[in-house]
């Protein structure tokens, strides 16, 4: 009996060592992004641009899409009791009345484009978006606005996120741009006390961009920033402690706390930044102690949206090409079957090596790189291997025949290279999977 129970431990210790994310849906042919909850232990959704929708009924390991028959970029969705899902995008409002099997449209703010929403139960709710901040306490019949961006010295704006820890108390997080042609613009975050009727600024952020927020109760919350700095209060948004959680920088597009102390993240890089030149980047954060210290899994890879875990040993992200994956604990190691292929590269061209000058293979690889000359008449001049983040991390040794090239690749973090090939005359650039 020991024996048995010594064996069996020793298999959970391997397998919880060993697990890893795993690919639980993804459509390449879609340029879908999408946000994931849960209900509960066994039911979630997956919803995005597009009209997007999935749903899970046994833990996120199958998904089931659902057809909605409205056009609506869903940016943001809520469980209402039992069975009511609203979700909203664009400038609809759409609700569910059997957890997602069918939608209707039941408001419609032309106009404005809402990016976040809260109802407090069937008939009263706030939706933000560009412009500001709107409630309605008859089932969507009538909206008023309780926020402007006009109204509070603002030329344009919008409000990113809103959200409430209370039925009195919310937080919204947005930017605005004053009207004196001041180039810079405000980030700051509105507080209410009486369900969303009035909202006052509590912070305005300098010199950061706010993207995600999180409030675990009315005195601790965090709030993320297109820079990876995460803000914290712990006295109600009075003072906030900087803390860095992202090394590469990226943008923390949603955060979610289990607890006091165990909080999760996510998020990559913002697209202005990607039009210089580089791959797409995304990290996945975890800290047990409140915030106070991160570790973070930073690397190359499909751009990332949302985090959601059930639980401390359960959990999901979702990002581009309608992508979920399920994670039994650990934030790091990627699925085997991982499609390093579909990472986007943004201000580099893609040399599909039609018209080069050389062979490469194989690519992708784990180990080492064969580079190989295939025209007399170029030859080699130099060869850089070069990260995501234009560091060269690797210098190929051309040989007097100037024939076969290696590159050994085992050491390096999986993800996205270019190889930047110098002639004589000219260069190409060809992108390397290290996977």
């Amino acid at each position: 009996m020991k024996l048995t129970l010594l064996i069996l431990a020793i298999f959970l210790f391997i397998h919880t060592t060993n697990a890893q994310w795993t690919i639980k849906h993804i459509d390449e042919s879609s340029d879908k992004t999408g946000t994931v909850k849960f209900k509960n232990d066994s039911l979630g959704l997956f919803m995005g641009f597009g009209s997007t929708i999935f749903k899970t009924t046994d833990t996120g390991n199958t998904w089931e899409k659902k057809q909605s028959n409205i056009n609506a970029n869903i940016r943001d969705f809520q469980f209402i009791g039992d069975s009511v899902i609203f979700a909203v995008g664009g400038s609809k409002l759409i609700k569910s009345e059997n957890f997602g099997e069918n939608w209707d449209s039941i408001s419609n703010l032309t106009g404005k484009q809402l990016h976040s929403l809260w109802f407090f139960n069937n008939d009263s709710g706030i939706v933000a978006g560009y412009d500001g901040i709107y409630r309605t306490v008859n089932k969507c019949s009538s909206w008023d606005t309780v926020w402007s961006i006009t109204q509070f010295g603002y030329k344009y704006g919008e409000l990113r996120q809103i959200t409430f820890i209370s039925p009195d108390t919310g937080y919204a997080i947005g930017v605005g741009r004053n009207q004196s042609n001041n180039p810079l613009f405000d980030n700051f975050l509105l507080k209410s006390t009486d369900s969303g009727v009035n909202w006052d600024t509590i912070k305005t952020f300098e010199n950061t961009s706010l993207s995600s927020m999180f409030f675990i109760n009315q005195d601790l919350g965090f709030i993320g920033t297109e820079s990876g700095l995460l803000f914290k209060t712990t006295d109600a948004g009075n003072t906030w402690n900087e803390k860095q959680i992202s090394n590469s920088g990226n943008d923390i597009k949603s955060i979610q706390f289990l607890s006091e102390t165990i909080g999760f993240a996510t998020g990559g890089t913002t697209y202005y930044l990607l039009t210089s030149g580089g791959s797409s980047n995304f990290f996945i954060s975890k800290t047990v102690d409140g915030g106070e210290n991160w570790t973070s899994y930073d690397t190359t890879g499909i751009a990332l949206n949302s985090i959601y875990f059930i639980n401390d040993t359960t959990g999901f992200v979702s990002g581009d090409y309608e992508l979920i994956m399920k994670s039994n604990g650990q934030i790091d190691k990627l699925p085997e079957n991982y499609p390093w292929y579909l990472v986007k590269e943004m201000g580099i061209e893609d040399n599909k090596l039609q018209n080069s000058n050389i062979k490469i293979y194989p690519n992708p690889t784990s180990g080492i790189l064969h580079i190989q000359s295939i025209n007399a008449n170029k030859k080699i001049k130099n060869l850089n291997l070069i990260n995501s983040s234009g560091q060269i991390v690797d210098i190929g040794k051309v040989d007097a025949n100037n024939q076969i090239i290696q590159l050994n690749l085992s050491d390096l973090t999986t993800g996205v290279y270019m190889l930047r090939i110098e002639y004589q005359e000219n260069a190409e650039t060809i992108k390397i999977i290290k996977k």
